[in-house]
Parts: C-alpha cells; sequence; structure tokens
C-alpha cells in the first residue's frame, strides 16, 4: 500500500528508533523548574521527523510512567496556521489554551487561572498597543459592538490595564503546583512576519510561570527571518529565547537502507522473480539507489513512485532496473530527462560511440560524458555518471567504470532489462498499450497453447507486423521452453515459415523468414537426440511441398 507522507501519530510506528528520544524529551519536560516561562526548542531540517517526534513526546506527556504519573501537566497544541493579523494569532491562541482548561476538571486551580486568562485575553480585543521587547507593536483594534464610550479611552489606560490582568495570570499560575506545555510545530512554515509575532507572543505577550513552550522548526529558516524582520542576528535572538535546544537525532544510514530494503521485499518477492540477479542487485542498490537515500521522507517519496510504476508493468520490465530507473527520476530528475533522450548513448550505438570503436579509438568517451553530466547542473554528477552506468553496461564500459559483468543480449531481453534496446522505451510509460507481446501472452505461448492456437496467433502476430518482437523473444528465452513443447513450436514456426515463403511482400517479410528459420535451428539444437531431432525435421519437410526451399537445410 502507498504510504502517505504523514508524521507518525505513535511511537508503535517509529520504525528509525526515535522513540527512546522522545521519551527522553518528555521526562526533561516533566523534570524542568516550574518557576518562570520556559522554552524548548526542537530543531530539524524540513522533513527530518520533528513533528513525528512532537506526537510521541505528547504520547509520553499525556501517559506519563508510573514514577511520573503524580505530575500536574495540561497540553496544548497550538497551531499557528489560521491567523493573518497580531489580533487574530493572540484571539486563537488564549481560545486554544481556554478550550484546553475547559476539559480538565472544574478544580479551582483550573477555574482560576482561567478566568485569569479570559480577562487578560478580552483585554486585547479593546486596546490598540501591546507591549513589546522593543518599540510598541501596533494591532488592530477590534470594537465589539454595543460597546460603550469608555472603550475609548486613552492608550495609558489600556496599557496599565494590560499590564494589572497579566499580573493577575502571573499570580494565579504562581499558585498552580503543576505545568502547562504549549507545543508549537511548524513555525518555519510561517512568513517571516508571522514567525517574528510568535516569538513576541512566546517572549512578551504570554510569557508566564509555569508554562513550558516547546517550539518546532527549522533552525536556519527562522534565524533568516528573524534577521530579516528584527533587523538582528537571527542566532543570538533564538540563544537569548530558546533556553534549551535539542537537535533531532541523526538517523543512521544503515538504519534508512535496512527499512528501504524492507518495503522492496513487500512490494517484490525476488523468490518469485525470475529476472532476479542478486550481483546485478547489488550493484543498482549501492550505486543508483543508496547515494539518493538521506531520510525517512526521501524513502516514503520514493517507494511511493516506484510502487506506482510498478503495478502496471510488474512482470513486464526489470524490478531492479526499475527501481534504480526511478531513483534517478525522484532524486536526480535531469539525468533521469536524460537517459530518455539518450537511448543511443547508452546502448553504444550513438555515432560518437561507433565512431570510437570504428574510426577513432582515441576519442575519449568518460571526458565527454561527463561535461554532458556536468552541463545538467548537477552537484552530484560523478555518482549520477556511476548510477546510470550501473543500468547500462555498454554506458559503463565507455566511462572506463568497470560493471559486475558483461551480459548477453539475449539475457538482457529474457530478463527484461532496460539496457535490452526492445525493453528501453517500457521504463518510461506506464501504458501497457505498447506492449506488442505481454510476458503473460509469450510464457503462454511457449507452456500453454495448443498446436492451432499458436498457429493462429504467430500469423496475427505476422499480419500485424509484430513477429520480429516475438521472435526475438523466443531466442532470449529458448533455453526455459519445456522439452515437452519444442517440437510443438517448431512446428508453428515451420507452418509460419511455409506461409512466409509463399507470399514475400517487402523486405520485412524476407527478414521474417531468415530470422524464423534462424529460431527453427536453435531450437532443433535443443532436441538433443541426433536420430530424433533429424527423423522429426525430416516428417516436417515431407508434410510441406516439396518445392519449399529452406535457408538453414
Amino acid at each position: 500500500m502507498y504510504s502517505a507522507d504523514k508524521p507518525i501519530k505513535t511511537s508503535k510506528s517509529d520504525k528509525i528508533g526515535r522513540k527512546t528520544f522522545s521519551q527522553q524529551l518528555a521526562n526533561a519536560i516533566f523534570d524542568f523548574p516550574v518557576g518562570d516561562t520556559f522554552v524548548v526548542g526542537l530543531y530539524g531540517a524540513w522533513g527530518s521527523g520533528k513533528t513525528s517526534i512532537l506526537n510521541m513526546t505528547l504520547e509520553c506527556l499525556e501517559n506519563p510512567s508510573k514514577d511520573l504519573c503524580d505530575r500536574d501537566i495540561i497540553v496544548v497544541q497550538f497551531n499557528p496556521w489560521n491567523f493573518t493579523s497580531c489580533n487574530q494569532l493572540i484571539d486563537q491562541f488564549f481560545k486554544t489554551i481556554l478550550a484546553r482548561l475547559d476539559r480538565e476538571d472544574k478544580a479551582e486551580k483550573h477555574k482560576a487561572i482561567g478566568d485569569a486568562l479570559r480577562k487578560y485575553s478580552s483585554v486585547f480585543e479593546l486596546a490598540e498597543y501591546i507591549p513589546i521587547v522593543g518599540p510598541y507593536l501596533k494591532i488592530l483594534s477590534r470594537v465589539l459592538e454595543g460597546a460603550g464610550e469608555h472603550i475609548f479611552e486613552n492608550a495609558e489606560a489600556k496599557e496599565n490595564n494590560i499590564f494589572l490582568q497579566k499580573e493577575n495570570v502571573i499570580n494565579a499560575l504562581e499558585n498552580y503546583p503543576g505545568k502547562i506545555v504549549v507545543i508549537i510545530d511548524d513555525i518555519d512554515r510561517l512568513p517571516n512576519d508571522q514567525i517574528r509575532l510568535i516569538f513576541q507572543l512566546v517572549t512578551s505577550v504570554a510569557d508566564f510561570p509555569h508554562m513550558i513552550y516547546l517550539l518546532s522548526f527549522d533552525k536556519k529558516v527562522v534565524a533568516n527571518a528573524l534577521r530579516e524582520t528584527q533587523q538582528c542576528d537571527g542566532d543570538d535572538y533564538l540563544e537569548k529565547v530558546i533556553q534549551v535546544p535539542f537537535e533531532v537525532p541523526f538517523v543512521k544510514k544503515e538504519t534508512l537502507l535496512e527499512i528501504l530494503r524492507q518495503e522492496f521485499c513487500e512490494l517484490n518477492d525476488n523468490e518469485q522473480d525470475q529476472t532476479y540477479d542478486a550481483e546485478h542487485w547489488q550493484n543498482v542498490f549501492n550505486k543508483c539507489i543508496s547515494p539518493y537515500i538521506r531520510s525517512f521522507r526521501d524513502i516514503k517519496r520514493y517507494i511511493n513512485t516506484l510502487r506506482f510504476k510498478f503495478s502496471p508493468l510488474k512482470g513486464e520490465v526489470n524490478f531492479i532496473d526499475l527501481a534504480g530507473i526511478t531513483a534517478l527520476q525522484v532524486f536526480a530528475t535531469p539525468v533521469f530527462e536524460w537517459i530518455k533522450l539518450h537511448k543511443d548513448d547508452l546502448l553504444g550505438t550513438s555515432s560518437i560511440c561507433l565512431d570510437r570503436i570504428f574510426i577513432n579509438d582515441d576519442i575519449n568517451l568518460a571526458a565527454y560524458y561527463q561535461d554532458a553530466f556536468k552541463k545538467l547542473q548537477s552537484k552530484t554528477f560523478e555518482n549520477d555518471l556511476l548510477a546510470v552506468a550501473s543500468l547500462f553496461q555498454s554506458f559503463a564500459i565507455n566511462i572506463e567504470e568497470t560493471h559486475e559483468r558483461t551480459v548477453a543480449d539475449n539475457i538482457l531481453r529474457n530478463d527484461l532489462r532496460i539496457a535490452c534496446s526492445w525493453c528501453f522505451d517500457l521504463y518510461f510509460t506506464l501504458s501497457l498499450d505498447e506492449i506488442v507481446v505481454s510476458q503473460a501472452v509469450l510464457n503462454r505461448s511457449i507452456r500453454e497453447m495448443d498446436a492451432p492456437e499458436l498457429s493462429l496467433f504467430l500469423l496475427r502476430l505476422k499480419n500485424e507486423r509484430n513477429l520480429t518482437h516475438y521472435l526475438y523473444s523466443i531466442h532470449a528465452r529458448r533455453n526455459t521452453i519445456p522439452v515437452s513443447r519444442i517440437r510443438l513450436i517448431i512446428s508453428a514456426l515451420f507452418n509460419l515459415d511455409f506461409d512466409m515463403h509463399q507470399d514475400l511482400d517487402d523486405n520485412q517479410d524476407f527478414q521474417h523468414l531468415l530470422h524464423c528459420q534462424s529460431i527453427i535451428s536453435e531450437l532443433l539444437v535443443l532436441i538433443s537426440n541426433k536420430h530424433e531431432r533429424c527423423s522429426f525435421f525430416c516428417d516436417l519437410i515431407k508434410n510441406a511441398t516439396p518445392n519449399i526451399v529452406w535457408a538453414s537445410a
């Protein structure tokens, strides 16, 4: 099934070993002193798993261990996305906290805090100025319908009222034996001016005792935002505000790759895959997939794309090569687009490749392709070259990269490899309409069709000008044909050969004829007993017209 790019909710879904870190973070919050405002920062780049850690930390806070269950703690999750002005931010912030307090029991300690917060928050509905560190921050007043003229008293009285109500909140919280933990996530995704407002809220408007703020963001993004809006050093600003910084734990590459391998196993059963080649898989995995995996989010994006492509193409392409080319599609898109347009370069049949072989052996193809990949503006062009070489053996030879081994063309075709000219285009489409003969039909013709059905099938392919594709496939699969089916297939091809002798319309028919005779010769060799082979072939000729001229006779 597809994996949504969403954070996990509980530690049961943790695959990368961050449960312990989340527990330690929760324990630290339980142990922080209950004096002044405490601000904790969780730093991590986008996609590093911050929200997942917060969810597991929340789980630990709401379901503490036995030795912590007697601690009085209220957790509030504040979503900073739904505000466009300072008024809305403050209004939503206090409403969120009050709604959380209302869900608690009606103990006097909670009621006193709630009442103080309501009065404090109501003051901001009437205020024109909010005191902050530095210059006053002007906000739009929200005038309540039916409010009296006393609302419009001078600014100094309103400021004093704000301070008075804030002091009442502080007094109520100082007598509170527990803690209120406010979690604010995704701060780095807000516009710069809203990032500034969040920190002003934490440091000035709602800097209450017994309150712990757990702020999650990409430190670099937020520091840059504060640098622009506050006209100060963003890193210094954060150092003054964040009292306890935590970095998202680094996930070992080995852990990520092991998770990726498990995803591959769920997606494709190697034991049932007749095209699976362990050596080729190791080469593609190490050079074309592993170097691009840097986070758990990378795995989700990659596996979802691979699953989407593999579903319609299963059985028609080589899973290993599809996994490799999909990695380039997701993580090195310019390289993927280059591959689509340079089939001949990759298969060694382009003019420059042929010139090196037949005209000028001094042509430096390695330098030529290095320059081509540099022009793609890839920062990892050397790795990209190795990734592409792991899929295309001719390209590997041309850039002087050691390939796992040289594979014959018929094996490339039999294994449905992207390096086979007949299979290449299929890796860049999700439509089965372009498949001339599906692998399922090919297998049925080899193993199940009776003589009449097989003869009609071959005749249809001839009339549709698709016989060549089938003959190449039979050539590649010749060693997998059951012994009991060899005579039947030879007979069907021989009869078709006879028909083509009677009506050679054009050069393509003549090529079909020669190729068909070549396949018959190869299949005859599979009849190990020489006497039986000769007897069978003589019977074929006797049953045909005496005027037939068979090129391979």
